[in-house]
């Protein structure tokens, strides 16, 4: 179990919020329904240098810092999100 003020995750949890796949640690029990566990792509990403980009106001409200995060990830904006959707040729969020 990971306690964050106000914020538990079983560590046994399924479905989770999109910001603590950016957090050390708390997506290194997820597995998809098809048994495919996130750690392993979060780690293909993270050794590919593939930037994350953490919605600030989310990670704020749920107390998390970017000394917690994984390789890779850093706080953005909403202003980021537009600019890269912009760009984009597919999408998904």
């Amino acid at each position: 179990m990971y306690d964050k003020g106000n914020l538990y995750v079983p560590d046994d949890l399924e479905i989770l919020d999109a910001v603590v796949y950016g957090v050390l640690g708390l997506a290194d029990n997820v597995k998809a329904p098809t048994g495919d566990d996130a750690k392993t792509y979060i780690d293909y990403l993270i050794e590919k240098e593939v930037p994350f980009y953490i919605c600030t106001p989310c990670a704020r409200y749920r107390l998390f810092s970017e000394d917690e995060f994984i390789a890779g990830a850093k706080l953005s904006t909403a202003a980021q999100l537009i600019d890269l959707a912009a760009e984009s040729k597919v999408f998904s969020f």
